[in-house]
């Protein structure tokens, strides 16, 4: 049992322990490599790159429960949130990396969680929502709970993980190079199920359009006309990215494997037709609540939520769009835990923007404090403060950094969209681009220096179109071998 490996663990000592440690390296530790020079602060930044691909490799493993909010790291016998998964975002998170940074075990350990919490979380949604397909609300655990935990609303009422966590399998698929149609097939019953279920939860608002209920923006709240703060809408933002992801996805692979007659795709496709996509305020903000107007109990929120379709979607946004998250962004502020603040840098490199990747980045790198309330920061070990302590922060931010090198979402490989001052030197090895590239490549100041390509598989085979800034040039990869590039042709 638990206790009997512990005492054989102690009798051990700290000595042998490192020494079976490090005689039994994680696979695949050293797959990808960053490092970053110019800077004490760059230098610690590549370091944070390496240690959050080790922690997740570390805490998510094929065949057991993938990272958890402290990884495999509390040590306490009550357990801030009890050790648990929250599932509005943290488990995401923790496994943002695992396509993007190439951890393939991480990215099996949640599959094979997912795949068990569809078993448990059929019944809840025929318990408690008369509905076909699975659910899985804000909190779950190693044993794979699936119903709403007792509490607040505004975390409690949250019937939307299903559909994000296929979301993340999905992710993780498109970085794989595998072939798009043995993709589609092993994707899609799983999506048809998520979808089913969403599209019984769907009914017809007062415009005409499709909106869920209840439904909540994890974890903010609105205040009404009477002055008073609630969490319930319908169809919050959040909501309505997932909803358009999922339906798109599904869509889409059904199409291509040819059988969208399946009853679910059809109404799937027809759905999509009534669901709102991304709406803009009239203060220039992306609406998060179900009107115009609704102000947030809290402004400074931490969670994003209602961005998600800037980041982690995986859209090429129309220039309004960017502008309206630009503006949501700048409102809710850069002040953050280590985890929100890995989002906002993701999103600010998503936006193009290094001069905010700097300023976060600068955030999450400075010394922790113990009182620190909702503020970032290093504790001397490097575990990236909440706090009192989250992995997901540590873990996020590998994404974060991936997403300032390396963009893929809008059908082509731009490589240092985000080059703030923090990256301006250095090179990576075999960072992931969609649909399965590895990029080899080296800076100096922001000037590309040296890149080559290689395709991991049959599904990234063919020509790939490689932009720098304002530059772009096409490149074949006609098979699994590497392509060195002339980078002449991209200043």
């Amino acid at each position: 049992d638990a206790t009997a490996q512990a005492e054989a663990a102690l009798v051990r000592g700290e000595r042998e322990l490192r020494q079976r440690h490090e005689g039994a390296p994680l696979p695949g530790a050293d797959a990808v490599g960053l490092e970053l020079t110019g800077s004490a602060e760059s230098e610690l930044l590549s370091t944070m790159f390496a240690y959050g691909r080790h922690l997740l490799a570390a805490s998510s493993r094929a065949g057991l429960p993938p990272a958890n909010l402290q990884g495999i790291w509390n040590q306490q016998v009550l357990a801030p949130w009890n050790s648990n998964y929250t599932v509005n975002i943290n488990l995401e998170m923790n496994h943002w990396a695992a396509g993007v940074a190439h951890v393939p075990g991480a990215a099996e350990a949640l599959e094979g969680y997912v795949a068990m919490l569809r078993q448990a979380g059929r019944e809840t949604a025929r318990r408690l929502y008369g509905a076909r397909g699975w659910t899985v609300h804000h909190n779950s655990d190693p044993w794979g709970y699936t119903d709403p935990v007792a509490g607040d609303p505004k975390w409690a009422t949250w019937p939307m993980g299903g559909l994000w966590l296929e979301r993340e399998l999905d992710s993780f698929a498109s970085f794989s190079g595998e072939d798009p149609a043995v993709l589609a097939e092993h994707r899609l019953p799983a999506l048809r199920e998520a979808a089913t279920f969403a599209l019984d939860l769907l009914h017809e608002g007062p415009d005409g359009t499709l909106v869920t209920f209840p439904s909540t923006s994890p974890e903010n709240e609105w205040i009404t006309t009477d002055g008073a703060p609630v969490a319930l809408t319908e169809s919050s933002g959040m909501d309505r990215w997932l909803l358009r992801e999922v339906f798109e996805s599904l869509v889409a692979k059904a199409e291509l494997l040819g059988v969208t007659d399946d009853d679910v795709v059809r109404r799937a496709a027809a759905a999509l037709t009534r669901i709102p996509g991304p709406r803009i305020g009239a203060d220039g903000r992306i609406l998060e609540w179900h009107r115009d107007g609704a102000d947030e109990v809290e402004p400074t929120h931490r969670h994003v939520s209602h961005l998600g379709f800037e980041y982690p979607g995986a859209q090429h946004l129309a220039p309004e769009l960017s502008e309206a998250v630009t503006a949501s962004m700048e409102a809710r502020g850069d002040e953050a835990t280590g985890w929100s603040l890995a989002w906002k840098t993701s999103l600010w490199a998503r936006l193009h923007r290094p001069d905010k990747v700097q300023d976060l980045l600068q955030l999450f790198l400075r010394p922790a404090e113990t009182e620190a309330g909702e503020r970032s920061g290093l504790y001397p070990n490097l575990f990236s403060a909440h706090p009192p302590f989250q992995i997901d922060g540590n873990i996020g931010i590998v994404a974060a950094i991936a997403e300032c090198l390396i963009q893929s979402h809008r059908r082509e490989i731009e490589l240092l969209p985000a080059p703030a001052p923090i990256l301006a030197t250095g090179s990576v090895r075999a960072l992931r681009a969609r649909p399965g590239v590895e990029v080899d490549m080296a800076w100096s100041d922001g000037a590309l220096t040296a890149l080559s390509l290689r395709a991991v598989g049959p599904g990234a085979l063919g020509t790939h179109r490689i932009r720098l800034g304002e530059r772009a040039m096409t490149i074949d990869l006609p098979d699994t071998q590497t392509v060195e590039v002339d980078v002449a042709a991209l200043r």
